[in-house]
């Protein structure tokens, strides 16, 4: 049981604008939440059809040590005892939304969360731009962007149609650390299952993106590797960069500014000249890029990773 109500619970709502929000659903052997986008389902060893507050049923259930014994009070309420302490769980009656699984369903294979996962830190936070608060799949490949680094994924499987999972979805998908068996799939909520029957369904955002393959499709031409330095250089250098994290890419050199008397800097051996960079966007390259060709600057410069590509856009100067 609770292993159930703690994977239901990322799906509470914090916040009381719809009660039934913030309560779980108990019925026909199954818990479920809905915070308004993301819906949480597993089965649950209790019979008793209830609706009770989600935080304080979920805190009680936990602090148990002893068997429960479950109730519906007279009044409406969710008795608890274990040992020699009761506890009453407000419930609600309030109409909890009847959301579950819809579209067509695909198959899936191992290692979908795990590309995703690689996208994950690319992800917009801008809510002007609600199209890049997610992650689009098209076919067998996924994107992600934050508007200066831009990331293509390879997926291991070619998924019908196209969506875009918002980055809440995202964050629970890879909590949940499995791979999903199977989805399905509508044009307005994607739902994945996992092989306990406990499933997870997003709502989507809409798939139109800015034509990414303009930018991503050319060739590589001065691909210079990342050494260990250059990403030691970072950690060292962050801290003295200007309030636009200002870093420049010069033959053997990053430094913060090009008055050398004036500048923080890192020698690199072999480092080409590159133009300007936000250091901070620099840094989200470790561990996903292993290449880059910075030569096109002041277009974007092109990325290399194991299974992924991708351009991050310097600053001018």
């Amino acid at each position: 049981m609770r292993d159930a109500l703690k994977f239901c619970s990322w799906a509470l709502a914090k916040k009381n604008f719809v009660e039934s929000l913030t309560h779980y659903r108990i019925a026909n052997g199954r818990v479920q939440t809905f915070n308004g986008s993301i819906t949480l389902s597993s089965p649950i060893d209790l019979t008793i059809e209830c609706q009770p507050l989600g935080a304080t049923f979920l805190k009680t259930v936990e602090s148990c040590k002893e068997a429960m014994h479950m109730t519906m009070t007279p009044g409406g309420k969710l008795s608890i005892k274990s040992g020699k302490i009761r506890a009453l769980i407000p419930c609600t009656e309030a109409l909890f939304p009847e959301i579950g699984p819809e579209g067509r369903e695909i198959a899936l294979e191992p290692g979908l969360i795990a590309a995703l996962g690689k996208l994950e830190p690319m992800i917009a936070e801008d809510a002007s731009r609600p199209w890049a608060r997610g992650i689009l799949i098209s076919g067998d490949r996924a994107f992600a962007t934050n508007n200066v680094v831009i990331a293509e994924a390879e997926l291991p499987q070619k998924i019908p149609g196209t969506m875009n999972i918002p980055h809440a979805a995202i964050n629970e998908l890879m909590r949940i650390k499995k791979d999903p068996s199977h989805m399905m799939l509508s044009d307005h909520s994607a739902t994945f299952f996992y092989e306990d029957d406990r499933w997870l369904r997003t709502a989507l955002f809409e798939t139109e993106w800015p034509d990414i393959g303009k930018i991503l499709n050319r060739k590589a031409e001065h691909v210079y590797v990342f050494s260990d330095d250059f990403w030691d250089s970072l950690e060292s250098l962050k801290i003295h960069t200007d309030e636009f994290r200002r870093l420049f890419i010069k033959p053997n050199f990053l430094t913060t500014s090009l008055d050398h008397n004036e500048a923080s800097f890192a020698k690199i051996e072999g480092l080409p000249e590159g133009g300007c960079y936000d250091l901070q966007m620099l840094r989200m390259l470790k561990g996903v890029a292993f290449a880059i060709d910075f030569s096109p600057y002041p277009a974007p410069a092109l990325w290399l990773g194991d299974g992924m590509r991708g351009a991050i856009i310097g600053r001018r100067f």
